[in-house]
């Protein structure tokens, strides 16, 4: 019994040994999947911990950071149908109006989100929004001329000084916040102004994020640690300007 058994077995070699690899194959993407879902749990919790900790009630102004268009005519961007906004940038704006319409700020800073390729700006994307929400004009400052964290600070600082006001709120998403918060430990060019972080509440929002959004926030802000960290200043100057079509090193601030 035992060897008719054995030349059974024998007689498929190669389906067994497929089967086997799939297997492992299948187990080592179970655990890599599960590893990595464990540790954006872990690098968001840390990352909310420090955000929380920095937070701020009121400022002169809020800088709200871009963070990307949607497709024209989709639900999320409907509203801005000539420049959509994001679900993530429509987060972070909603939440810069609430903080004008309940005084903790008497103005807001859109910043970022030049396209110049495509034509659009996202910062006057956003000043569109909030004027079509209520918001007067003068309550608006618009910095259009950055395209990645460090010139939004860049230029957003710059135009705060120009404006007299040393004091802003934050509004990004936590992975976001905490990674401008290494951007301006880092440069000395961002010292002697008050800056508090002020994230909007994912639970909150009236735009829910979902687990695959939380998912490529964090993964988002992984690739960017990772491109600062691995690149040259040039190199990843270059590489911004390859894909969005501007120069982070170039423009000014402008109103």
């Amino acid at each position: 019994m035992a060897k008719e058994y054995l030349k059974s077995r024998n007689k498929q070699p190669g389906i067994s040994r497929k089967k086997r690899l799939l297997r492992v194959v299948v187990i080592v993407l179970a655990m890599v999947l599960l590893g990595d879902v464990l540790l954006c749990r872990i690098f968001w919790a840390k990352a909310k911990e420090r955000v929380l900790a920095g937070q701020g009630l009121e400022a002169q102004c809020a800088i709200v950071f871009f963070s990307g268009f949607s497709g024209e005519g989709e639900e999320e961007g409907a509203e801005a149908p000539d420049h959509s906004l994001s679900g993530e940038t429509l987060r972070r704006v909603r939440h810069g109006l609430l903080l004008l319409e309940t005084g903790r700020v008497d103005t807001l800073i859109c910043s970022g989100g030049n396209r110049p390729r495509e034509n659009r700006s996202g910062a006057r994307a956003m000043a569109a929004w909030l004027g079509e929400h209520g918001a007067a004009s003068d309550k608006v400052w618009v910095e259009a001329e950055s395209c990645d964290t460090w010139s939004n600070l860049r230029n957003s600082s710059r135009l705060m000084r120009e404006k007299g006001a040393n004091s802003a709120l934050l509004v990004a998403s936590i992975p976001h916040l905490a990674r401008i918060g290494d951007v301006l430990a880092s440069d000395p060019a961002f010292k002697g102004m008050e800056w508090r972080y002020s994230p909007y509440d994912p639970d909150d929002s009236q735009l829910s994020m979902s687990l695959a959004e939380l998912w490529l926030q964090v993964h988002h802000d992984w690739l960017a640690r990772a491109l600062h960290g691995c690149l040259s200043p040039e190199q990843y100057n270059g590489l911004i300007e390859n894909l969005r079509g501007c120069d982070p090193k170039a423009g000014a601030a402008s109103n």
